[in-house]
Order: C-alpha cells, then sequence, then structure tokens
C-alpha cells in the first residue's frame, strides 16, 4: 500500500463534507423562492382570471365574426342568385349564368360544412340550396315551354321547323340543366345511378301530360279493354323522336360530360314509368276482375316490351359476368323500368298472370292435339325428305309455344319469376304432351295387330317423331343460361345443395326428368310398333311353322304331272315376307333415322329368337329340304340389307344354325367329333373354324336332333 493513500482518503472525505453542505444550503435557497412565488402567486391570481376571461371573450367574439361573416355571405350569394332569375321567360342567358355562379358558391360552403356542427347554420343552408333550386326549376320551365313550342316538340315531326336560335335556345336549357343536377347530385349522377335527369324530364313533361289527359280521364280512348291504344301512342311517341333524340339531344349531353347517359334510353325510360303507372292503377283496380281484358293486356305489354328491345334497343339487364361466381339469383339485376313490372310486383296479380297464361296455352295445346292434320309432317314433298327429324306439325307447334314463352321468360329479371313461369306453364305443357301421347298410343296398342292400318303406322310413327323432336329441341335448351340460371335457383331452394354453387359447377338440366320421360316413352312406343311387326309375321307364317318334318314341296307341271318345286321362297312365308317388307318400307319414310334404326334391329333381333325357338321345338329336316328352309331364310335377311350391308348380324344365332344345317359331310364328322369329345375341348377358339360363335353347345346338339337322316344313312344334302 502506498503511503499516499490515506492523505488521498482523508482529502476526498473533506471535499465530500463541504459539498454536503453546499448543497444543504442550496436546498433551503429553493423552498425560500418556492414560497416567494406562491406568494407572487396569491397577489396576481385576480389578474390572470380576468386575463383568461378576455382572452376566451376574444375567441368567441371571433367564432361569431366568422359565423356572421358566412351567414352573411350566404344571403348575399343568395339575394344575388334570386336577383338573376326572373319568373317570366325575360331573364337572360348572362342573368342565369350568374345565378348558377352564386348558386354554385353557395353549394361550395355547404360542401365545406359537411363535417362541421354548425346545425343551424347547415339547415340555412339547406333551406336557401332547396328554394333556389326550385326558382331556377320555375324559371326554367317557363323558357323549357316555349322553346319546346318553337319547335312543335308534342307534334309527330318535332324539330323539322328548328331554327338555329331555337337549337341554340335548346341547348343552353339543357345545358344548365345537365350543370344544375350535376352540381347538386354529383356522385348520384356521375355513377349513373340517378333515377332520372330533370333535362330529360322537361322533354318529357307536355308529352306524359298529353298521356295522362287522353288515357288516365274520362275521355273514351282511356278503355280498358284497348290497351293497345295507348302502347301504340307511346311507341309512335317514341319512334317519332328517335332521330331527334339521337342527333339533336345526344351531342348535348356529350358536351356537358354526360355521354355515359343515353338520350334515347333515358326518354324511353320516362315513357315507361307513365305506362306503369297507368298499368299499376288499372291492374289494382279493374284488370284483375277482368282476367280476359287482364290477359289481353299482358299480352299486349309483352309486345311493347319487344318492340323496345327489338326496334329500339332499350336494354333490359346490366351485362354480369356470372362465370367468375355464385349470384344472388334473387336479386333484381334489372337497370330500366319494364312495362312487366306492375305484373310482378304483386304476388296476386303474378299468380293471375300465371294461371291465365297457362289455361289458355293448354286448351290451345288440347285443341292442337285433336286435330288429327297436325300429326302430319310439318313439311311436304321435297322439304319433307329433307327434314331430318321428320317432325310433325304438332311438335313444331308445342315448340314454338315453348320458344315464345321462353322469350317472355326472358324478360323477367327476377329468377324466382323466371322459375314460376318454367314450372307452371311450360313443364305443364310438356307434361300434358307426354300424356296425350302416353294415353293415345296405350289404348292403340291393346288393339290386335290384324287392327293396325297403315294410317295407324304412321300416326304411330308421328308419336315417335314428336317425341325425339321436343326431346332433342329442350335438351339444347338446358344448356341455355336462362335455364341454368332456373336449375341454379332449384339448387339452391334444396336443403342437400350447398348455397355457394354457381353457374360452372350446376348439376344438370331442368329438362332432365322430361328427357328421360319422352325417351322411355319413344322406345316403348317404338318397342310396340316392333312387337306389331313380329306378330304379323307369326300370324302369316302360322302354316310354314306348322311343318313338323320339312321336305321339298310338290307341285303339277302343264302336263298334270307331280314334280318337284325348284328352289324358290316357300310360299307359306312369302306373304310374311312381302307384309314385313312393305311396312318396313313405309316406316322407313315416315319415322326418322335414328328411331327407325332401333325398330329394325328389334325387329330382326325379336325375329332370330322366334324362328330359332320354333325350328328347335318342332321341326326336322330332311337332308333335301335343307336348302329350301336356307334360301326362305336368306330372303328375310335380304329384307335388311336396306338398312345394313350385313344383316346376318342381327340373326346370329339363325345364322349358325343355317351353318350347322348346311355342312358337308367331312365338316359335319369333325364337328360331331369336337361336340362329343367333352367340354374342355369346347371353347370359343376351337369353333372358330366352324363359323360358330354364339349357340351354346345345347342348342347347337338339338339343332343336330332336327337333321333326319335319308335312306343310306347320310345327313347330307345332295348338293
Amino acid at each position: 500500500m502506498s503511503k499516499d493513500h490515506p492523505q488521498m482518503i482523508r482529502s476526498s472525505s473533506k471535499q465530500i463534507k463541504e459539498f454536503s453542505a453546499e448543497l444543504k444550503g442550496l436546498e433551503e435557497k429553493r423552498g425560500k423562492l418556492e414560497e416567494e412565488l406562491r406568494e407572487e402567486e396569491k397577489k396576481h391570481e385576480p389578474v390572470a382570471n380576468v386575463c383568461s376571461e378576455l382572452l376566451d371573450s376574444i375567441s368567441k367574439m371571433s367564432k361569431t365574426n366568422n359565423y356572421m361573416r358566412v351567414v352573411v355571405k350566404i344571403e348575399r350569394l343568395k339575394e344575388a342568385a334570386l336577383r338573376s332569375l326572373s319568373l317570366s321567360n325575360n331573364s337572360s342567358n348572362e342573368e342565369l349564368d350568374e345565378c348558377l355562379k352564386s348558386f354554385l358558391s353557395i353549394l361550395s360552403i355547404q360542401k365545406k360544412l359537411e363535417g362541421g356542427n354548425c346545425f343551424n347554420l347547415k339547415r340555412l343552408i339547406k333551406t336557401y340550396v332547396d328554394s333556389l333550386t326550385n326558382r331556377i326549376l320555375s324559371v326554367l320551365k317557363v323558357r323549357f315551354k316555349k322553346v319546346l313550342e318553337e319547335i312543335q316538340w308534342s307534334s309527330n315531326s318535332p324539330g323539322n321547323i328548328m331554327t338555329k336560335e331555337d337549337y341554340d335556345s335548346l341547348n343552353y336549357n339543357l345545358s344548365f340543366l345537365l350543370q344544375l343536377q350535376k352540381s347538386l347530385r354529383g356522385k348520384e349522377v356521375e355513377d349513373n345511378r340517378e333515377d332520372s335527369l330533370w333535362a330529360m324530364d322537361f322533354l318529357l313533361h307536355p308529352l306524359i301530360t298529353r298521356f295522362n289527359f287522353n288515357f288516365r280521364g274520362e275521355k273514351q280512348t282511356n278503355n280498358l279493354e284497348k290497351p293497345e291504344w295507348y302502347f301504340t301512342n307511346v311507341l309512335n311517341t317514341i319512334s317519332s323522336r328517335s332521330d331527334f333524340l339521337l342527333l339533336k339531344i345526344q351531342p348535348i349531353f356529350n358536351d356537358n360530360d354526360m355521354a355515359r347517359y343515353d338520350a334515347k334510353e333515358e326518354f324511353i325510360k320516362g315513357m315507361v314509368k307513365a305506362v306503369n303507372s297507368k298499368l299499376s292503377h288499372d291492374l289494382n283496380t279493374s284488370l284483375k276482375e277482368n282476367p280476359p281484358v287482364f290477359y289481353h293486356t299482358l299480352n299486349e305489354a309483352i309486345s311493347f316490351e319487344r318492340s323496345l328491345i327489338d326496334l329500339h334497343e332499350y336494354p333490359q339487364k346490366d351485362i354480369q359476368d356470372w362465370s367468375r361466381g355464385s349470384l344472388d339469383l334473387n336479386e333484381n339485376v334489372s337497370r330500366n323500368p319494364s312495362v312487366l313490372d306492375p305484373f310482378t310486383e304483386s304476388r296476386e296479380i303474378f299468380d293471375l298472370w300465371i294461371t291465365q297464361e297457362a289455361q289458355y296455352l293448354q286448351r290451345n295445346l288440347h285443341k292442337q292435339l285433336k286435330d288429327n292434320s297436325n300429326w302430319n309432317p310439318r313439311y311436304n314433298g321435297s322439304l319433307q325428305d329433307a327434314d331430318y327429324w321428320k317432325c310433325p306439325l304438332i311438335a313444331d307447334l308445342l315448340v314454338s309455344t315453348l320458344h315464345n314463352e321462353t322469350e317472355r321468360l326472358k324478360m323477367l329479371p327476377n329468377v324466382e319469376h323466371r322459375f314460376v313461369i318454367w314450372e307452371k306453364v311450360e313443364m305443364v305443357l310438356l307434361q300434358d304432351f307426354y300424356e296425350e301421347i302416353l294415353e293415345n298410343s296405350q289404348y292403340a296398342f291393346k288393339w290386335s295387330s290384324a287392327s293396325h292400318s297403315g294410317d295407324h303406322f304412321k300416326l304411330y310413327s308421328q308419336y315417335i317423331n314428336a317425341l325425339r323432336y321436343v326431346e332433342k329441341i329442350v335438351e339444347d335448351w338446358g344448356e341455355q343460361i336462362i335455364f341454368l340460371e332456373i336449375q341454379l335457383y332449384r339448387q339452391q331452394k334444396e336443403e342437400d345443395h350447398p348455397s355457394n354453387l354457381s353457374l360452372l359447377n350446376v348439376e344438370g338440366s331442368v329438362f332432365s326428368k322430361t328427357e328421360d320421360a319422352f325417351k322411355e316413352l319413344r322406345k316403348e312406343i317404338i318397342a310396340n310398333l316392333a312387337g306389331i311387326c313380329v306378330k304379323s309375321f307369326q300370324d302369316f307364317t302360322k302354316d310354314y311353322f306348322r311343318k313338323r318334318v320339312w321336305s321339298k314341296s310338290l307341285f303339277l307341271d302343264n302336263q298334270k304331272n307331280i314334280v318337284e318345286d325348284a328352289l324358290e321362297i316357300s310360299p307359306e312365308i312369302s306373304e310374311a315376307l312381302y307384309l314385313l317388307k312393305g311396312r318396313f318400307r313405309m316406316l322407313q319414310e315416315e319415322l326418322n333415322e335414328s328411331s327407325f334404326m332401333k325398330l329394325w334391329k328389334s325387329v330382326a333381333y325379336s325375329l332370330n329368337r322366334f324362328i330359332i325357338q320354333q325350328i328347335l321345338s318342332k321341326f326336322y329336316f330332311q337332308v333335301d329340304s335343307i336348302a329350301q328352309f336356307g334360301l326362305d331364310m336368306k330372303a328375310l335377311f335380304f329384307i335388311f340389307k336396306s338398312f345394313t350391308s350385313n344383316p346376318e348380324s342381327h340373326f346370329k344365332d339363325l345364322k349358325e344354325a343355317l351353318i350347322i344345317l348346311e355342312m358337308n359331310s367331312s365338316k359335319l364328322k369333325q364337328f360331331k367329333k369336337l361336340l362329343s369329345s367333352g367340354s374342355k375341348s369346347w371353347n370359343a377358339e376351337s369353333l372358330i373354324p366352324f363359323g360358330i360363335q354364339k349357340l351354346d353347345k345345347l342348342t347347337v346338339e338339338k339343332v343336330l336332333e332336327m337333321m333326319i337322316p335319308d335312306t343310306t344313312g347320310s345327313f347330307l344334302s345332295k348338293g
């Protein structure tokens, strides 16, 4: 340890004591100063309170001054706007411009105060804005009346004598209205969500007034039984002003940055609203109590709507990208009013629509179904040959009716309404059509085969053609967007289907059950027709298959000598073949190609089974008679030659039986040896050289048992 360390410790201890004494002195001074400061504050507290009150007063006076300045400014702007207006038609364009300038300044102040708490001031400004708006519109109404009279707006040829001065005046007034509405309702106008444009309302006013005078009052033109009068009147009003709206009014819209609005479309919307107002009144007062007049009015309304769409390109729906996912199909996506709206707003009125529609169309369909001429082909002559479907007129009428109903259905923006029309009108018509054919065909096929004349065969053929044609038409329709939406709506209503389905993953078709029912009935009628053909063949071949032993036929020659018949078709079967060929010829002419193919294949299958069963159960063949039987069967095959290049392939059992019967001596011995060698040797590969593929071993043995040996014990024919 260094000798200096004790000295350093003593020195440091001394310094600490000195610092402590100095710090204590400073703390005492701070306490004295704080006490003096509190005493001074108490002395000056009254003065500070007075100063604070003065500052608050100054702040309030400043706010009041600003408030009053705003009020004075608003009052001055209002007075300036009013000075520029005159309720007469003498207000100049310059005065109106000054009025609009002052009005816009008031609107600017109103916008700045939107987030503030000056409720009284905001209420005052709103009152001024509303009052000025009404005053401005009143002045413009007077000016508009004059300019519309000058251009003969209410005549059938508006604008034909319009001068440049008249157009300039019209241009100014319309532009003024557009700018005024944009200033007041900017967001709605810019987004094209405004219910109507004031400029268009002014153009529509005299026309709607005249419409109401003629069709809403006591005049004879307001005849409930003649709705076509006012629909025609409105169509003429629109048509006579279309060119003027497109060539004169639309450019004014464009110049005022309102090109998003179509002048003609806005005009039609206004006229449709006037019609809807009348329709709503008539429907809820008189029409619903008079169903015939109600339905007539409905048809006229639909015809009017179609004219708007087809002739005037009046859009019904906004374009939506339905492929992006699920749509709220209950949402009304219609952008423009439709004259069908009053018919769907009330459930009572809409139900009356559906009831009247279904009853009328059902009566008409039943009347058409009972008219035999409607079951004739829709085309005659060469056109009939070119008709792939060979469709009867009644099926064409039904499809036309359903098509028209679908067009009506498409006019409705709400999928629920479309679903009801599909379910209670279109499906009812399809069901009635199906039941009529079902009833007639089932009754007809109860008759014996001999009772079916050529006319009956033609009628059955038309049943088949009608079913196939309608089935294919609705199958194609099921893939259309309108019916996919209905199917999606159906699935979303069902509890076992998820609610997030979209048109991209919709399951099935709204017509699936109809397609299945039509297909099954068509198959049944084809099967019955084939059964008649087979039964007729059986009836006419009773003598042919009544033979217990086959041998060559004998006949008398010219010298009255008994000789063996040459190989010709047996007379006992020739008539049956002739009848079968004739019916095939007739059915081929009457049936569509696909159905006829199913029919002749069914007949071939049945005849194949029938003949095999007959010869296996009843017949024995002498050697010399095998060739005769083979010739008769080849004649049967030949009838089907017109429909297929290989008719024997549809008579496989019979063909293989003939192969066995016609085997020569050596081949027959080999075949019998194979037959007696046991089941292991009897397989498909071993039978290929003999041409046997279809017949089983038991059937082959029965065929061999039918062969009667000649006097030498041979089973062989002389050839």
